[in-house]
């Protein structure tokens, strides 16, 4: 956590290399290497939904979280592409991001339901927010492109829209969310990229760490705000005007439910939360999901190690997340847990498998809807690679020119999923 948070705090090395992501870069290099999309079929708009400590084009940090100074929301808006970037609470749960998503698209207040909220300990309402298709329902549907948690906060958000929460509706009936009703198909396609499905075993390194693992995580919210925003206002921890440092970090430790507790965002990234929270938010029918792996460790004399190209803030947390013979609850971890990307286990990205009953399949070209379509594995790519923050100038992602040709090919395949 702490690498992660130092790492997306670094400026990219797209702002230190002039030139390095060009705009009106040239088409994808690799169409051999990876199906060709079809013709466009959709104009769904496509929101970006970052993953943990990460934030969105409206935060108020200056630098983007999807390719730093070289913006890729930018660039594909640029060059015509209908997409917009969310910014969620950085370390809430899943639950407390996906309200947050839907009252980003469709905007209004967030509410986080009344009966979640009571159970939970934190005020039901959130921010104000002023939408970015208020017009959302199910003839203007929109696409995800997740990173990281932001694949699980996805998932469940399209599971909360189609099934709705009955406790929800009990609750309030008179004012009950939309988003608790039911009965919304309104996505389109999930992509996924790097998402936990499966969990983190780096959750488990931070379990060893213990307290002194959340008071670091207190000192750096506190000292990286305000520009940067942990959106805790529901729980009243919001940083108060003239607050000192240690004041802010001494309100965050003092209660970790929204870290550690229900309603936080570590518990359903440890293999075992990640096992319930699959058997609770299974793939919906009418949907298209895609998962990228990545990878950047090597086997080396029995042991996992980060190549050349791991981000060296990424080099220790790889290589205690490979430790072999890893407990978490009920779930013994085998080898397959090793290779990893610094953050995410690649065994954990093609899909959510255990407590999880969605069909994984190879993608050849015809997505099949209703189940995770597998893209592969990118080789050499750690988890902020396709962030680019920081990263190698040289960087690409394997079989595509560019990061940016990586996007491009994105926002191309879920442009060609029909209705």
């Amino acid at each position: 956590m702490v690498s992660l948070i130092l790492a997306l705090a670094l400026p990219s090395w797209a702002e230190l290399v002039p030139g390095s992501i060009e705009e009106g870069e040239s088409e994808l290099a690799t169409l051999s290497a990876y199906p060709i999309p079809g013709p466009k079929l959709n104009d769904c708009p496509v929101i970006l939904v970052h993953g943990i400590v990460g934030y969105g084009q409206d935060a108020r940090i200056p630098i983007s979280a999807w390719g730093g100074m070289a913006d890729y929301r930018a660039l594909l808006v640029r060059e015509g592409w209908n997409v917009h970037s969310a910014s969620l609470g950085p370390l809430s749960s899943n639950w407390d991001r996906a309200c947050e998503l839907f009252a980003y698209i469709r905007g209004g207040r967030v509410d986080y339901g009344a009966a979640h909220s009571a159970r939970c300990g934190h005020a039901r309402f959130g921010r104000e927010q002023p939408g970015v298709l208020d017009n959302w329902d199910e003839a203007h549907k929109v696409n995800l492109l997740c990173h990281s948690m932001g694949g699980q906060t996805g998932r469940l958000l399209a599971l909360l829209l189609e099934e709705g929460v009955a406790e929800e509706c009990a609750a309030s009936p008179g004012d009950v969310s939309e988003l608790f009703r039911g009965g919304h198909h309104w996505i389109l396609g999930i992509v996924t990229l790097a998402s936990p499905h499966d969990g983190s075993t780096l959750a488990l390194v931070a379990d060893r760490a213990g307290e002194a693992f959340t008071r670091s995580v207190a000192l750096i919210i506190a000292a990286s705000s305000p520009p940067y925003d942990p959106i805790l206002d529901h729980w009243g921890l919001d940083r108060r005007g003239g607050e000192s440092v240690a004041a802010y970090a001494s309100r965050l430790m003092a209660n970790d439910s929204w870290y550690r507790g229900e309603d936080g965002c570590y518990r359903e990234l440890h293999p075992a939360g990640a096992s319930a929270f699959n058997a609770r938010v299974p793939a919906c029918p009418d949907i298209y999901y895609f998962s990228w792996a990545d990878r950047s460790t090597i086997r080396v004399a029995g042991l996992e190690l980060g190549d050349l190209d791991l981000n060296t803030l990424l080099l220790p947390t790889a290589l205690l997340m490979a430790a072999p013979g890893q407990v978490d609850g009920n779930l013994r971890l085998g080898p397959e847990w090793a290779a990893n990307d610094g953050v995410v286990n690649t065994v954990s990205m093609d899909g959510p498998k255990n407590g999880s009953k969605d069909l994984i399949v190879k993608y050849e070209g015809t997505p099949l809807r209703g189940a995770w379509n597998h893209m592969g594995c990118l080789a050499s790519t750690d988890h902020i690679d396709l962030l680019v923050m920081p990263t190698p100038p040289w960087y690409a992602p394997p079989g595509f020119d560019s990061s940016a040709d990586w996007y491009r090919y994105n926002m191309r395949l879920l442009a060609s999923l029909a209705d």
